[in-house]
C-alpha cells in the first residue's frame, strides 16, 4: 500500500510498510483498513475503525455481534 515514518516510545523513527487489510466477519466484508505489521499475528482496532458499527460483546453467553444497524437486545 505504501510506507510510513513511525516513531516509537524511545523516540527513534523508522520507515515501515503499510498494508491494506480487508476484515471479514461471518463471511461479510465489513471494512478495509491500513495496518502496520508487527511482531504479533494481530492488529488492534481503534475507535476510528469501530465508529460506524454497533458492537455487542457478551462474554458469559459467548456472544459477539457487529452490525451497521442498531441492535435490539432482549431483556
Amino acid at each position: 500500500m505504501g510506507r510510513l515514518a513511525l516513531e516509537g516510545f524511545e523516540a527513534t523513527s523508522e520507515i515501515v510498510d503499510l498494508y491494506t487489510v480487508r476484515l471479514t466477519i461471518d463471511n461479510q466484508t465489513v471494512r478495509e483498513m491500513e495496518v502496520v505489521p508487527g511482531k504479533h499475528p494481530f492488529v488492534i482496532l481503534g475507535r476510528d475503525w469501530l465508529e460506524p458499527y454497533y458492537l455487542l460483546l457478551n462474554g458469559p453467553q459467548k456472544l459477539f455481534v457487529l452490525s451497521q444497524t442498531p441492535l435490539v437486545i432482549d431483556a
